[in-house]
């Protein structure tokens, strides 16, 4: 027999964000609350749009683990705020 399991409801975090334009052209965005979450686009929107992308799976990651989702913290005047729904 299976079982269904509950999902817990969707929450929408604000987490810093540095993005950062490569020598290469390209754009990158790092989390630094969520070690290990990064990625990177073509142009700065793509990258963003990666990097709410990232940050959704990784949050589904941990949840999965039964990990708690980490508390974002303040964004400085030299990140982004990135709005991640997970």
């Amino acid at each position: 027999m299976q079982y269904a399991l509950a999902h817990e409801a969707m929450h929408t975090y604000a987490f810093p964000a540095d993005v950062l334009h490569e020598e290469d052209g390209t754009w990158s965005v790092v989390f630094p609350d969520l070690p290990g979450c990064v990625t990177w686009g073509t142009t700065q929107e793509e990258a963003i749009v990666n990097g709410q992308e990232a940050a959704t799976l990784h949050l589904e990651g941990l949840r999965e683990h039964g990990n708690a989702i980490p508390v974002p913290s303040a964004t400085s005047p030299t990140q982004a705020t990135i709005l991640v729904r997970a």
